[in-house]
């Protein structure tokens, strides 16, 4: 799927939330981040552990201009009740 800059332009002064899971993907989601910023939206990266495995944080921080958080993913988990995931 090819995603033009004039398909995106409605999301200008938007504030958007990319949940990132570990995969190959994640590489796209990159590019997905980039050209959503690229065209006005506020983007913010939540990764989990095993998405920062394959795209380091940094990565989203360069493009979207906003730190990306790899904690909040936990956070979540604790709130909802659930174990923290175990470190493999």
């Amino acid at each position: 799927m090819v995603i033009t800059m004039d398909a995106i332009l409605p999301l200008k002064d938007k504030h958007i939330v990319l949940g990132i899971c570990g995969g190959i993907a994640a590489f796209k989601i990159a590019d997905l981040a980039s050209k959503l910023t690229q065209a006005g939206a506020k983007v913010d990266c939540v990764l989990t552990e095993s998405a920062a495995k394959f795209v380091a944080p940094l990565t989203f921080a360069t493009v979207t201009g906003r730190p990306a958080d790899v904690s909040a993913v936990v956070k979540m988990i604790r709130c909802r009740g659930e174990p923290a995931p175990s470190a493999s």
